[in-house]
């Protein structure tokens, strides 16, 4: 195990930190029966050549050991890997990431290279057979990381949709499901199984199961009312039991459940969402949490970005009702870029909420 990992001149290579010759030492102390000690690997690996969703330089030449590791069974933990390779495939360059042009850090100068981003997604996939096989593992852990990471590497032939269709027609183990579900969602399976099985578990409504379904359908229909209906409630009245079941699941370190939630929303036709626009504003003031999204989401869906200057006048009732929650919400003015994001919307410059309320009153 592990016999080629010191073949790489780690040293030459670089991460979020300067040389990547630490990388040989963390992969292998994954390896290890004492569990600190793969603690503090693992909080190495998500700062170093995966450092705040982008991938490094060294990311492609580590992927071929994780996914070696995959292979032994005396390897502890092995699901951890299977979501660590789902960021590594789906990093960004640094500036991608945060959307900046001024190149002013060095470390990250040397990590901004778009061919790595590339080659890190194609490292991580040439490890489908495994993942593939890891689908009839024991452990449901295991199951579950696999079969989302198939899901979320990109395109699949028809053999691999097969077997996930299969785990979810046979799985007992609900997490799993709901990772099959993800993952045959994100890749807009329009097999008559899965569409039957997915409408069957919206209908339960308040469950794990509904909540991933409803996520999965609309990528599939985007127009599957009954699927929005279940995702804005969720947002008004979240279910405690079902919310902590879901930051459970493989994608828990990039989405909490209304992140989900919101994004999904975000890119459907903007006639599909718009009646639920009191309905989205009423949980955004409920919120206690993740206001910056909610103002990008629901900005999205009343708004069209345009350099012409909407007078109060222009405004229609669901654009007013959103600029009111925002003006109303205190925490957003605390976050620096919302004036920035307010002109896209062909919106006057605000500086203070004080000056959007006025604006409002017209």
């Amino acid at each position: 195990m592990l016999e080629t990992l010191d073949q790489i001149n780690w040293k030459s290579l670089v991460h979020a930190y300067g040389s990547a010759e630490d990388v040989p030492g963390l992969i292998r102390d994954l390896t290890s029966l004492d569990e600190k000690v793969r603690q503090n690997a693992w909080g190495a690996l998500y700062s170093n050549i995966w450092h705040q969703g982008t991938v490094c330089e060294a990311a492609a030449r580590a992927v071929p050991f994780f996914i070696e590791l995959l292979e032994y069974e005396s390897v502890p933990d092995r699901h951890l890997i299977l979501n660590y390779l789902f960021y590594l495939a789906n990093g960004l360059t640094y500036f991608e990431q945060f959307d900046i042009d001024e190149k002013y850090d060095e470390a990250f100068q040397i990590n901004d290279k778009v061919d790595w981003v590339k080659e890190s997604r194609q490292a991580v996939r040439k490890g489908i057979p495994v993942y593939v096989k890891l689908l009839n593992h024991a452990d449901p852990k295991i199951r579950s990381s696999a079969a989302f990471l198939l899901g979320e590497i990109g395109e699949q032939t028809e053999e691999v949709l097969q077997r996930l269709r299969s785990l979810l027609q046979n799985e007992q183990d609900h997490m799993v499901k709901a990772s099959v579900l993800l993952s045959l969602g994100d890749l807009g399976d329009q097999h008559s199984q899965t569409l039957a099985m997915t409408k069957a578990y919206i209908q339960e409504k308040y469950s794990l199961l509904a909540l991933v379904s409803a996520l999965a359908i609309l990528q599939i229909d985007p127009r599957y009312n009954e699927a929005i209906q279940l995702l804005v409630h969720t947002l008004k009245k979240p279910d405690d039991p079902i919310i902590d079941l879901f930051s459970q699941l493989p994608w828990n370190y990039y989405y909490s459940s209304w992140g989900a939630i919101l994004d999904s929303l975000k890119y459907l036709p903007r006639t599909e969402v718009l009646p639920y626009i009191p309905d989205l504003v009423e949980a955004f003031r409920n919120s206690d949490s993740g206001e910056l999204l909610y103002f990008e989401v629901l900005l999205h869906i009343v708004f069209t970005k345009q350099e012409a200057k909407l007078a109060v006048n222009d405004l229609t009732k669901e654009q007013r009702l959103v600029l009111q929650a925002i003006a109303e919400c205190e925490p957003i003015w605390k976050y620096a870029g919302t004036t920035l994001s307010l002109k896209e919307y062909g919106l006057p410059s605000f500086k203070k909420r004080e000056e959007l309320m006025d604006y409002l009153a017209g």
